[in-house]
């Protein structure tokens, strides 16, 4: 399992209902086990999944490697390339049911 643990000073931060947030790793995971846990276990939410591959990209929806998706199915993917590689960390943005997350790989 993932947490999901809100670290901006409070929703309405950036002058709407988002916030930043940390994701929390249990145990060790993989791209391909990050979506089937999204998608399985966060099924009301929707958004951007990205993978980081420079420090400055804060945002999912701009990172040129994302995909989508949308009430517990993916709406677009990854190539395979990406699916089985380690996850270093995480991070995500969002409010109500909208969450983007940012993948930094190992």
């Amino acid at each position: 399992m993932i947490e999901i643990k809100q670290t901006s000073p409070k929703v309405g931060y950036y002058g709407d209902c988002t916030a930043d947030y940390a994701v929390i790793f249990k145990k060790d995971y993989t791209v391909r086990e990050f979506i089937d846990e999204i998608i399985t276990h966060r099924s009301g939410e929707w958004g951007c999944i990205g993978i980081s591959t420079h420090d400055n990209e804060a945002w999912a929806q701009f990172c040129s490697i994302k995909c989508s998706y949308r009430w517990g199915k993916m709406e677009s993917k990854f190539s395979d390339k990406w699916l089985d590689r380690h996850i270093e960390s995480a991070t995500g943005h969002g409010g109500y049911s909208n969450m983007d997350y940012i993948l930094k790989l190992k």
